[in-house]
């Protein structure tokens, strides 16, 4: 696990990186820098603005998103994984093509804070929910595989200890959604939005009901001031 470990560690067998190399991979990060910018600075608008792009609902704004993030995950490990073994770690002139990279990882990272962002106005509408849970902690994941990447770049580490690094936390982050009581904090903050009058979260509190394990929070909307939300704090139990 420890990533000074020599067998994780990037070999200089002392070649030199050839100028069509460095060209390719300089010209490849430019292209793929400029085609993130335009996504990100087309996003920002609409982020700012707090709702999508005319034409786009929440649910198909919020997976087009994490659709976008994915192929961002699986481009930046294909193309720096590629781009940076061996002598590219060590070659001065290889320079530039490691700043473009750190430009590139933080490009991914803005993008991960607008899948975030797309995530919010998704539950600020109609509420939280087990899956919404699940994009949270994917968005997370993606995050952390951005981070990874970075890390094998800084330390001169192999694209073996970025897959088997990537697998731990794929691990970890499984773990810890099948652990967690998703269906309990859902609604347990749906009915905190029916307490301050929010009334959007009523239908995946409605549909949660069947859970044993929301009880707790389906019991405080006995409280609610709105006599008719009363009825659905009494949990069914499936025929």
């Amino acid at each position: 696990m420890c990533i000074r470990d020599r067998s994780n560690a990037a070999v200089d067998d002392s070649s030199v990186v050839s100028e069509k190399a460095l060209g390719m991979a300089r010209n490849t990060l430019v292209a793929v820098n400029a085609i993130f910018l335009l996504e990100n600075a087309v996003d920002a608008l609409s982020l700012w603005v707090g709702r999508p792009p005319a034409g786009l609902g929440y649910t198909e704004y919020a997976h087009r998103g994490t659709a976008w993030l994915t192929f961002a995950l699986f481009l930046s490990t294909a193309v720096l994984g590629a781009i940076f073994r061996g002598a590219f770690h060590f070659d001065s002139r290889a320079k530039t093509v490691r700043t473009l990279a750190y430009v590139w990882a933080a490009q991914n990272v803005i993008l991960a804070l607008g899948t975030f962002r797309r995530i919010q106005l998704y539950v600020d509408l109609s509420g939280l929910t087990s899956l919404r849970i699940l994009g949270i902690l994917g968005t997370s994941l993606v995050v952390t595989g951005f981070a990874l990447v970075v890390l094998m770049i800084r330390k001169r580490l192999t694209l073996g200890w970025l897959f088997h690094r990537k697998l731990d936390a794929l691990v970890v982050f499984s773990v810890l959604y099948v652990v967690a009581p998703t269906e309990l904090l859902s609604t347990e903050w749906n009915q905190r939005r029916l307490f301050d009058g929010q009334y959007a979260p009523l239908l995946n509190v409605v549909a949660s009901t069947h859970a044993n394990e929301n009880v707790p929070a389906l019991v405080k909307l006995l409280a609610h001031p709105d006599l008719s939300l009363i009825h659905i704090s009494e949990p069914t139990r499936p025929y």
